[in-house]
């Protein structure tokens, strides 16, 4: 327990205006500003001074539909271009018969008994997997010849959402710029020199296959085909210019500008896709009308209205972890000053990045992130690009809600609705089950049978843990309305557990089988389905409990939620085995030298509530155990959970530990700095390695977790709000402002040597949360609280 004098214990859950007079008195030091600290946030870019080598190196923008990548090459550029409904395959699910809920049934029987070879031998080896994200092209710009330069500055400003390239080259001063436009809806990519009629260039499209054709109509260049597979996603992309001074022209599949003062290109890109269900749409009038429409507009103005828009989002919610005493170093510098000395200022820009890559590559109307986000330039990308539901699609917009940008898993949310249709067919079809159900992996179309290798694709809680997100945004929202209009998507997820969960005959408690604890097997048998794993209860659970309250929230039918509430008692529950861990299974196999990179058994530390210091001491106790056996070092995305984790488990130390692993430079194979394991790419893209988004996200979601923490409630129902929970030592002064809080609340801190010197909690009912100041674990403790008693 925590006793110094600076941080007195509390016997009773304080008022704001207590808890904030308690903070005062236990600090001298003179209240500081939020607002002058929210300065030090500004001027973030990621920053080159050389174009870059890999696509690891290149700049990302995006709108939430398109993407582009940023190489800054002097003789030629490149700006590999994404759209997020190009997938293959097309309408339809990926099983069509053979899979009758009968061979489920068998299996069950099988597990139960202990024939584990006979499992693996009555379902399917494997199942036909999901459609591939793939991609649109790549602009090349040929300006002819490298040639010798001066001041090269490669940047992605993570102010205004714009790349800019400059240089000196034969005496000449050339600048360009490029944006995805959020109000435009194309990508804008701009050159101008210091001398007049400097600017000269080719621009061709390089498709992602052989052979295929780009056109010329008029003075544009045109790209037409269609995906792989079964073809049924057609797309067209027009690049077009507008000059000063100069010509343009186009031949064969080229666009040449000469001896221009500036040049504007517009790349606009369309799909026939309309929904999962329905390919008609009209590529070619979409992406005319975009154009056209684009490039009526001043680039000034435009580009104006792009920044603007991203500010409104990216300014929600800001950190300043001491401002930045060397401007304009380079991202590699950062990396290096990190890894001497842990300069906290990689950590603002890694903040700001993620929440940047959000609202970049999410808004409303738009897919969801997917595996790599919306950039990719591959035409199968790594694990084809899925959307996959046993932890990275879900970790993709973890950090939404508490960084303020919660509007932007719409995308998610309508994943959400679309899956519980085609996932009422799997439910009952492959289960014979009732309300809906999706495995481990999805993609455009929406299929949600078993999918993928026969362990990790017999898997059927990725919808609930997707549906899981709808009840977190009414958590942070109190949005009835937006509960009442996604109630139904909720239920359905939930009755699947009610009518598909049977008794374990040796435990007698609900489980859900056949099953696997994602990806991982059971050590000693060496297969991945046995009697029930943790992830499938505490899900279940989750998604049952959350039907109920909102039953009872919408003034639904108090019965249903009690029978409901009664079917949850009796999930199987959490056990704590034979070394002191949260047991990953029902049985007590764990093996403590298992270091896999899911921590599935986990997911009710964090995401979920059901783990906590005050409510589960024993759980909590236990799930340390756990994190502590499954190892710091894992896969990047891996290591941004448990960066999570160890938040949650109020100790700092562990957490900026693995923040600092997560924050090691890596690089691909060829690279100066190429080495094995996860870490960060030189662009700050997360990587696993390959690139992966969820990483970065997972890191972000992180960071926001130790400084703020809100899952918690007092005895009296009110929401506890953790300030600074997991604050390591080496973020002594610092600000934030704007994360969000359960209970509608928005939180902003300023600290100073570790102490909270200037706080504001405001949204939401003012007498609906208690405050847990400085809560954090105690020196070589397990991190349980001990200053205040919240009753």
């Amino acid at each position: 327990m925590d006793t110094r004098p600076d941080r007195p214990r509390r016997t009773a859950a304080p008022s704001f205006a207590a808890a904030a007079a308690a903070i005062a008195a236990a600090t001298v030091l003179p209240c500081g500003s939020l607002a002058a600290d929210a300065r030090g946030a500004a001027g973030m870019e990621v920053l080159f001074d050389a174009p870059a080598a890999v696509w690891t190196e290149a700049l990302p923008l995006g709108n939430g539909r398109l993407g582009a990548m940023v190489y800054g090459g002097v003789g030629k550029e490149l700006v590999p271009i994404n759209e997020d409904t190009i997938w293959s395959g097309g309408p339809g699910p990926n099983i069509t018969g053979g899979l009758p809920p009968e061979t489920f049934a068998k299996a069950r029987e099988q597990v139960f008994a202990g024939d584990y070879a006979g499992v693996t031998k009555t379902l399917p080896g494997g199942y036909r997997g999901a459609a591939a994200y793939e991609y649109f092209g790549k602009l090349e710009i040929d300006f002819g010849g490298d040639g010798a330069t001066n001041g090269y500055r490669r940047s992605l400003s993570l102010d205004d959402a714009v790349a800019r390239v400059e240089y000196e080259r034969d005496g000449v001063r050339f600048e360009r710029e490029a944006f995805a436009s959020f109000t435009d809806d194309v990508v804008v990519w701009r050159v101008k020199a210091s001398r007049r009629g400097a600017v000269s260039f080719q621009v061709r499209i390089l498709p992602p296959w052989d052979g295929r054709a780009v056109v010329s109509e008029g003075d544009r260049i045109v790209y037409r085909d269609k995906t792989e597979g079964a073809g049924k996603l057609h797309f067209e992309g027009i690049v077009a210019c507008k000059a000063k001074g100069g010509t343009v022209a186009s031949k064969d599949g080229v666009l040449a500008v000469d001896g221009a003062d500036e040049a504007i290109l517009y790349v606009s890109v369309a799909t026939n896709y309309r929904n999962f269900r329905d390919v008609s749409g009209d590529e070619h009038a979409e992406a005319e009308r975009r154009l056209e429409a684009a490039m009526k507009v001043p680039y000034d103005k435009a580009k104006a209205a792009h920044s603007a828009f991203y500010r409104a989002q990216a300014d929600r919610c800001t950190l300043s972890l001491g401002g930045d005493p060397a401007p304009g170093r380079t991202t590699f510098r950062l990396f290096s000053d990190f890894a001497d000395r842990g300069d906290p200022r990689l950590v603002e820009l890694f903040f700001r990045f993620g929440r940047y890559l959000m609202i970049s590559g999410s808004q409303p109307g738009t897919q969801p992130m997917n595996l790599q986000g919306i950039w990719n330039d591959s035409r199968w990308p790594p694990w084809s690009g899925n959307y996959t539901l046993n932890i990275n699609a879900e970790m993709n917009y973890w950090p939404a809600e508490p960084t303020g940008l919660g509007d932007l898993a719409e995308p998610l949310w309508r994943m959400c609705d679309e899956l519980a249709v085609t996932g009422a067919d799997t439910a009952r079809d492959v289960y014979g089950a009732r309300g809906w159900t999706a495995h481990h992996n999805t993609d455009l179309w929406r299929i949600s049978n078993p999918a993928g290798p026969q362990g990790c694709g017999t898997w059927p809680s990725g919808g609930a843990w997707l549906a899981m997100h709808v009840w977190q945004h009414y958590l942070y929202t109190l949005d009835r309305d937006f509960l009442a209009a996604r109630y139904e998507t909720l239920k359905g997820a939930a009755e699947f557990y009610l009518s598909y969960m049977v008794r374990d005959p040796e435990t007698g408690k609900f489980t859900l089988v056949p099953s696997n604890s994602p990806e991982n097997r059971i050590p000693g048998l060496n297969v991945a389905i046995g009697p029930g794993n943790t992830m499938d209860h505490a899900i279940a659970r989750d998604i049952v409990t959350a039907v109920a309250r909102a039953t009872v929230i919408l003034g639904g039918d108090e019965a249903y939620a009690e029978r409901l509430l009664a079917f949850a008692d009796e999930i199987e529950p959490y056990h704590v085995g034979r070394w002191g861990q949260i047991q990953e299974w029902s049985r007590d196999w764990d093996d403590p030298k298992d270091t896999h990179r899911h921590v599935s058994h986990l997911y009710g530390l964090y995401p979920s509530a059901q783990i906590t210091a005050l409510e589960t001491p024993e759980l909590f106790k236990a799930a340390r155990v756990s994190l502590e056996h499954r190892g710091d070092r894992s896969t990047g995305w891996g290591m941004g959970w448990r960066v999570c984790l160890w938040a949650r488990l109020l100790d700092a130390k562990r957490a900026y530990g693995i923040l600092r692993n997560q924050l090691a430079l890596v690089g691909e194979k060829g690279t100066p700095y190429a080495r094995p394991g996860g870490g960060t790419y030189p662009n700050l893209f997360d990587a696993h390695p390959p690139f992966q988004i969820d990483g970065n996200f997972g890191c972000t979601a992180g960071i926001a977790e130790m400084l703020l923490q809100s899952h918690e409630r007092t005895k009296d129902g009110k929401v506890l709000l953790r300030i600074l929970p997991a604050l390591p030592d080496e973020w002594p002064d610092g600000s934030v402002k704007g994360l969000r809080a359960q209970g509608g609340y928005t939180v902003d801190i300023a600290w100073r040597q570790g102490k909270v010197v200037d706080l504001k909690v405001s949204g939401g009912d003012p007498d609906g949360y208690a405050l847990m100041p400085l809560c954090g674990a105690e020196e070589g403790g397990a991190g349980i609280p001990g200053q205040l008693n919240a009753e």
